[in-house]
């Protein structure tokens, strides 16, 4: 089947000098060593207080992108944040302004989430120490996971682990959020729980996230923007409900399904058939 590639038009992609607030930018090739993923991905402008989710196939290079806009693969273009370019910060700097979640925290360490958010506060130096351990015990009741907060982190299981790794960010209050699957082994209330608690911290503190999800649904249900990783790079985004639709599942993902509105108005993909 043809593949359909939805670019932006010259007047979105606007220089930094007309984008005064937000991420916009573009890579010109993105991959690991000699193998590229992408010769060119065009970032649309993100305005703060959004919430994007990328969505895409399996292994389309979804976590790639997020650590190229992290800034953990070398990659040729630019990204600017809030008119500050990306690569003139410095590591400090990228700490402050941007909270990476990957989709696994490390297994073996003796810490206990309380060490490991007590420690990261304490390296960046921009909470006051006597206020550091009320914000951990506040975000942690706030992500109903206070009872986990004084066990090793090697003790817990990967869903668990991955709700230490959202809270670890959240007490931050970094301008830019980025998450790798932050639900991929959590169940439905936590799934839930994650997302909407990730969309409050979007709306009260102005900054913007983009979360790599497999649940479309989610994805309909809590997104300012959607993005679609295709293999020529973003190949739809816009409104959720502009661009989830039957095409795009047929094409990016070879599933003959529908969006459909449920009983609470929520838009939700019923799938009939692999194409």
């Amino acid at each position: 089947m043809k593949q359909h590639i939805v670019l932006p038009h010259k007047q979105q992609i606007a220089s930094s000098h007309e984008l005064q607030a937000g991420l916009h930018g573009q890579f010109a090739k993105l991959g690991y060593r000699k193998k590229t993923l992408f010769e060119q991905i065009i970032i649309p402008h993100i305005q703060p207080g959004q919430l994007v989710t990328l969505i895409g196939a399996n292994g389309i290079g979804k976590s790639s992108l997020l650590k190229a806009i992290a800034g953990l693969l070398k990659v040729e273009g630019e990204l600017c944040l809030n008119q500050l370019p990306l690569s003139d910060m410095t590591a400090k700097q990228r700490l402050e302004h941007i909270g990476y979640v990957p989709q696994a925290l490390p297994q073996t360490t003796p810490l206990t989430p309380f060490e490991m958010l007590r420690s990261s506060l304490l390296h960046l130096q921009q909470t006051p120490k006597h206020q550091i351990n009320t914000l951990i015990t506040q975000v942690f009741k706030q992500l109903e996971i206070s009872d986990i907060a004084l066990t090793p982190l090697s003790q817990l299981s990967g869903g668990q682990r991955q709700m230490v790794a959202v809270a670890n960010v959240l007490t931050r209050t970094p301008k830019l959020l980025l998450l790798d699957e932050p639900t991929s082994a959590l169940d439905l209330r936590w799934q839930l729980k994650v997302i909407n608690t990730l969309k409050q911290q979007v709306q009260r503190t102005n900054c913007i996230a983009i979360i790599a999800i497999h649940d479309i649904n989610l994805a309909l249900r809590f997104s300012d923007q959607v993005w679609v990783l295709g293999h020529a790079g973003l190949t739809h985004f816009g409104k959720p409900n502009d661009v989830v639709n039957s095409a795009m599942l047929a094409q990016i993902y070879g599933i003959k399904a529908r969006v459909e509105n449920c009983s609470q108005g929520y838009p939700m993909i019923i799938t009939d058939a692999a194409i």
